[in-house]
């Protein structure tokens, strides 16, 4: 089972029900441009995690005050959500 999966305790039945409600929500007609959004969204993340990863990308790097914010949100939440777990 995927590790993801069983930290929710997710089964077929479940995963199935989850899908069928998304299309009764969102209907057929926008499902695909969602899901095209998604994809674009995942490539970006891809490109943006090499950059990342590569250091000589670190000295180009200019972050504004609205980028220092959202990494110190994020990194809040993080902790967070990680202290929900081990409780």
């Amino acid at each position: 089972m995927n590790s993801l999966l069983a930290v929710f305790r997710l089964g077929g039945g479940e995963i199935i029900l989850m899908l069928a409600l998304i299309l009764i929500l969102f209907g057929s007609r926008h499902l695909p441009n969602m899901s095209k959004g998604l994809g674009e969204r995942i490539e970006q993340f891809s490109k943006s995690k090499h950059r990342a990863l590569d250091p000589r990308s670190w000295l180009e790097w200019n972050p504004s005050w609205a980028d220092l914010i959202t990494i110190l949100l994020v990194a809040a939440l993080g902790m967070v959500i990680l202290s929900l777990f081990a409780a």
